[in-house]
């Protein structure tokens, strides 16, 4: 099968009681998820083997698809691994509530902005990595319940340089006014388009469509039946929620690599697009958030 292969490296270990355990650890790997297994030849003398199987440890992907809104914030002061605050230049415009992500190679910044006290923002989550004055964050927009019928609205997720992101599930939350059932997309009429999910490819600048879904019924196809319907509760609204989980489901992960020898995007990286076409502004608020990991 493509992109998988087995790696073996002989070990010799002397353990505490001076006794050699020479062995073989095998790794393989499928789509660059490693699975390491170790076989024993201590095992017994009937030519069976122990085999341990590790358990697999990477960096957690938690990537909120986002709408760019063209806003560059720029660092007027260093911001320190673990602060909650960053000073930025003055004509900002943000009230509190935005998203603002920053990257760099190996390693990226996505939070949200709590509250502002003149251009000093306060954010929801310490700043992860050290940043220098001049630094820039961008910031986004994640609510998917905008009109997209005049002019289509692309809503995108990528990783950084240097960093490749296997895409294993997605999430989907809709809250809604009213009730939602199969027939319709959250509580409105069936869409006239559709909400449309590609991949796009850096090096090559293809497209490779995913799915496309104009009802609540339809998301479920495509997203391999994960969907439910939450009741309104006391003064609350309805909701509707989607899991799309491609590795239980299809067996695969979507590789998203931070960079590649292509043009067709910033380092040629690899994006995942979900496409507003229809008016869904009669939606509370509709959000989508990829999981997965670093490709190690």
């Amino acid at each position: 099968m493509p992109n998988n292969r087995w790696l073996a490296r002989v070990y010799n270990v002397i353990n505490a009681l001076g006794n050699n355990n020479i062995g073989v650890l095998i790794r393989g790997e499928s789509n660059g998820v490693n699975y390491p297994i170790k076989v024993d030849p201590e095992a017994g003398g009937t030519g069976s083997l122990a085999v341990n199987i590790q358990d697999q440890y990477t960096r957690l992907i938690f990537l909120p698809l986002h709408l760019h809104t063209g806003n560059i914030i720029t660092l007027t002061a260093p911001a320190s691994v673990g602060d909650w605050t960053i000073d930025v230049a003055a004509g900002h415009g943000l009230t509190g509530g935005e998203p603002v992500a920053t990257g760099k190679a190996n390693n990226w910044y996505y939070g949200y902005v709590v509250s502002v006290a003149g251009n000093t923002l306060t954010l929801d989550r310490v700043i992860n990595f050290a940043m220098a004055a001049g630094t820039t964050f961008e910031e986004f927009t994640e609510d998917m319940a905008i009109n997209g019928s005049v002019t289509r609205q692309e809503f995108h997720g990528y990783s950084v340089p240097d960093l490749d992101f296997d895409i294993t599930g997605m999430h989907i939350s809709i809250v809604c006014p009213g009730q939602p059932d199969d027939s319709l997309f959250g509580d409105i009429a069936a869409l006239t388009r559709g909400i449309s999910l590609r991949q796009y490819k850096g090096d090559t600048g293809e497209y490779e469509n995913m799915g496309t879904a104009r009802t609540n019924g339809m998301m479920a196809l495509f997203t391999g039946g994960d969907v439910v319907y939450t009741d309104k509760a006391g003064g609350g609204a309805w909701g509707v929620r989607v899991r799309a989980s491609w590795t239980n489901t299809w067996g695969v992960t979507v590789r998203l690599r931070g960079s590649t020898s292509g043009s067709y995007t910033p380092n040629g990286r690899d994006e995942i697009h979900m496409i507003i076409q229809d008016n869904l502004t009669a939606l509370d608020s509709m959000h989508i958030l990829l999981v997965g990991h670093v490709v190690q």
